[in-house]
């Protein structure tokens, strides 16, 4: 308890933000507000087609489906083709090499 110093009254002073505030209870989960909400607060999509839209999914601040690639089995096909055509190009026989080089590689 603190040692009275004067003659002056001090009651407990609580401030009345504080005295306003509703005590938390056990189970009370805090909500936090989502994109979507975001969203809606502000008057919703802007397209009456985009309403029905799922939400993407973010990953490290980055939204996932802008990595998706709807062509990416067609490329992988051609790549692929382009490997196996460019495998002839790229051969060296030993009659090309000179003997130094042909000493090197042994």
């Amino acid at each position: 308890m603190p040692q009275p110093r004067d003659q002056k009254e001090r009651p407990p002073c609580i401030p009345q933000s504080v005295s306003e505030a509703k005590p938390k209870q056990a189970g009370d989960k805090e909500k936090r507000n989502t994109e979507k909400d975001l969203e809606n607060e502000n008057g919703g999509a802007a397209n009456d087609e985009w309403k029905e839209d799922v939400m993407p999914e973010i990953l490290d601040g980055h939204n996932v489906y802008d990595f998706v690639d709807p062509d990416i089995v067609h490329r992988l096909e051609e790549l692929k083709r382009e490997a196996e055509e460019g495998d002839d190009e790229f051969e060296m026989d030993d009659m090309e090499l000179t003997p130094e080089e042909q000493k090197t590689l042994v």
